[in-house]
C-alpha cells in the first residue's frame, strides 16, 4: 500500500472581521517537516499531542506568510498544529510518521 503525501488542504477559518482566513497545511502525513502557508500574516504556532500537551512551540513572532516546521524529534503518532494570525486562530491535524 502507498500512500500520497503530496497533497494540501485548505481550511476556511471563521474570524471576527468579515474576511475569512485561509490556511494551507502539507503534508499531513510527514516523517520531518510540515509546511504552511496562510493569507495572513503568521504570528505564532504550537504544536499538540493526543493528550492535549504542547510538545513544541514558536519561540518569537514570525509575521511570516510562509513557514516550514521540523518534526523530526517527534515521535510517531497524530499531533494538532495551532496557527495565530491576527485574523484568528485555527488548528489542524498532522500525523508524524
Amino acid at each position: 500500500c502507498r500512500i500520497d503525501t503530496n497533497f494540501v488542504i485548505n481550511r476556511i477559518v471563521n474570524t471576527t472581521g468579515s474576511k475569512e482566513d485561509v490556511f494551507s497545511l502539507y503534508p499531513t502525513l510527514t516523517n520531518n517537516l510540515i509546511r504552511i502557508n496562510s493569507d495572513f500574516a503568521i504570528k505564532t504556532w504550537r504544536i499538540f499531542d493526543q493528550k492535549g500537551r504542547i510538545v513544541k512551540r514558536s519561540t518569537q513572532m514570525h509575521h511570516l506568510y510562509s513557514i516550514s516546521i521540523s518534526n523530526a524529534n517527534l515521535p510517531s503518532g497524530l499531533y494538532y498544529l495551532q496557527i495565530e494570525t491576527d485574523k484568528g486562530t485555527t488548528t489542524e491535524r498532522f500525523i508524524k510518521n
